[in-house]
C-alpha cells in the first residue's frame, strides 16, 4: 500500500487542471505548501509496528454492530466479537429507514 501512495502520487499532477486542484486543496484546508514536497516522504516513514500501534490506538470499538441484509449474516458477523450484532432485514430498512 505504501508503494502505491508513493509511486500514485506524481499522477495527481497529470494535467493543469491536476495541479490547481492539488494547491486548491491545501488553500481549502488550510495545509503549507510543503505538504506536497513532504508527501511521499512522510507516507515511507512508519514502519509496519509504527502502523500497528497507530491503528490500535485509534480503533475504538462499537457499541453494536448493525447491518442491513439478510439474518443469515448475524451468526457470521457475531464470530467477530466486536459486540452485539442487530442485523435489519434490508425490506424493513428500506420501508421504514430503520
Amino acid at each position: 500500500m505504501r508503494n502505491t501512495l508513493i509511486n500514485g502520487f506524481p499522477f495527481r499532477f497529470e494535467t493543469v487542471t491536476d495541479v490547481v486542484g492539488q494547491y486548491l486543496m491545501l488553500e481549502v484546508e488550510n495545509v503549507p505548501y510543503s505538504y506536497l514536497s513532504e508527501y511521499t516522504r512522510a507516507v515511507a516513514k512508519p514502519d509496519a509496528a509504527a502502523v500497528r500501534q497507530a491503528w490500535a490506538a485509534a480503533m475504538v470499538l462499537p457499541q453494536w454492530l448493525v447491518v442491513v441484509g439478510p439474518p443469515t449474516l448475524e451468526k457470521a458477523l457475531a464470530k467477530l466479537n466486536r459486540g452485539p450484532v442487530l442485523v435489519v432485514p434490508a425490506k424493513r430498512f428500506l420501508e421504514s429507514g430503520k
